[in-house]
């Protein structure tokens, strides 16, 4: 009996845990992917043609995995998880820096640094996410995790697109999402204050008991996601396209609308996607 409650209580805490990690991301989400709908035309608007955007565009994206990497061979020398993780939803506040009119160069140089953000951060946030889901399974963790990344995602577009409807104003729009930003790091410092210690502790514990060879089924896996990648069409120059044929007849808000309405094809998906086995075997 005794064993059954500490089971239960195991879970409870778990389930807890995944969704404060489920809410951070969910209010860094409302920043940054509320921000990318309008990315393209306030960069067209400093005067970016299009090959800048689509190049800024592809160069965050290689950014932000590529230096994936390098964060996650930093955080497996140093374990320093948190750190990694605070130093990346930080950079965050890249986005409504943007706000502030400093030119086409500075708005680059913000927008990619936001990207190494997205590296810095993701590594050290799934290994946690991974140890805390140990008492209900990593697949329903990380299913749970994306359900409330891709509302973040939905809500951050819809709160744009409100704003520029009734402001047409790049530099208000952005400044806005101080406030989800300030949230944002109100909930990390309650996460980090609930599971923090707990969670690394844990993962030094476990670390030799969960060093296994991956099976071939992930390296088929990975490769079908690299081809699927390669064939993905950059949602740069979609918004750059729908920016040309939309803002001249109904304004500005209804580009951030259109990617509202690409997001919104992820997040009913997302607990479906997820497998709910702990391993790829």
């Amino acid at each position: 009996m005794q064993n059954e409650k500490v089971s239960l209580d195991s879970r409870k805490n778990a389930y807890y845990a995944i969704l404060l990690l489920g809410i951070v991301s969910l209010m860094g989400d409302i920043v940054y992917e509320g921000s990318r709908g309008l990315i393209p035309s306030y960069l067209e608007l400093l005067g970016a043609t299009a090959f800048i955007i689509s190049f800024v565009g592809g160069l965050c994206d290689f950014l932000g995995y590529v230096f994936r990497l390098v964060s996650g061979f930093l955080v497996d020398v140093t374990r320093a998880y948190w750190l990694f993780v605070f130093l990346g939803y930080g950079l965050i506040v890249a986005i409504p820096l943007l706000g502030v009119p400093l030119g086409l160069e500075a708005a680059i140089v913000l927008i990619l640094t936001e990207r190494l953000g997205k590296a810095f951060r993701s590594p050290s946030r799934d290994t946690i996410l991974s140890v805390i889901s140990m008492d209900v399974g990593a697949g329903k963790a990380f299913g749970i995790h994306e359900l409330l990344d891709q509302i973040g995602a939905i809500l951050g577009p819809a709160i744009v697109t409100f704003l520029m409807l009734f402001t047409a104003n790049y530099n208000i729009t952005f400044s806005f999402l101080f406030i989800p930003f300030l949230a944002l790091m109100a909930v990390l410092v309650y996460t980090y204050k609930k599971i923090g210690v707990k969670t690394v502790s844990v993962e030094l514990q476990e670390t030799e008991m969960r060093r296994t060879v991956l099976p071939k089924v992930f390296y088929f896996y990975t490769f079908a996601v690299l081809l699927n990648t390669i064939g993905l069409l950059p949602y740069t120059i979609i918004l750059l396209k729908a920016s040309e044929t939309l803002k001249p007849t109904g304004g500005e808000w209804l580009v951030p609308l259109t990617y509202l309405l690409i997001q919104g094809v992820d997040a009913p998906t997302a607990l479906a996607a997820d497998s709910p086995t702990t391993s790829l075997e």
